[in-house]
């Protein structure tokens, strides 16, 4: 796998109802998966994309899993990589979330993005300290919880 730095793309996550859903988590396959997900941030003399290269999803997809919380000093240490497997058609995401110790007085949408080779699963299973978080079931279509709806091209 390859990690995603949140700052990598001119990009950040869209609201969803995290009262509902504390952890967001998805298995993007296409440049319309990201773009549901995603809004661009243009800012004046930046020259980072909005959003990776389509032909990226040729032959890799991206998993991501996000929270929103307090602003930290290091967005990228929040969450770590702990093992990524795949058992016959079951790939699981084991990660750890280090809460922010932190005064901070505002909340940011943070997340945990990797870029992985291009399989089809039945299952996409999202790990948290140990603790199972969420799965999608990704051999019926589900790419997403909260589903997002994708945008007509």
């Amino acid at each position: 796998y390859t990690r995603i730095e949140v700052g990598e793309s001119q990009s950040f996550l869209k609201n969803w109802d995290d009262k509902k859903h504390a952890v967001l988590y998805a298995l993007i396959q296409t440049p319309a998966h990201y773009e549901a997900l995603f809004h661009p941030a243009p800012v004046m003399g930046a020259k980072r994309p909005f959003a990776p290269d389509a032909a990226l999803y040729i032959n890799e997809q991206i998993l991501l899993v996000a929270r929103v919380m307090p602003v930290s000093e290091n967005m990228d240490r929040v969450f770590e990589v702990e093992r990524i497997s795949v058992v016959e058609q079951q790939l699981a995401l084991h990660y750890r979330f280090n809460e922010p110790q932190t005064n901070a007085t505002f909340s940011v949408k943070n997340y945990l993005a990797v870029r992985i080779p291009r399989h089809d699963y039945e299952k996409v299973i999202f790990v948290e300290n140990g603790e199972k978080v969420g799965e999608l079931n990704a051999g019926e279509g589900q790419w997403c919880v909260p589903a997002v709806p994708l945008q007509p091209r």
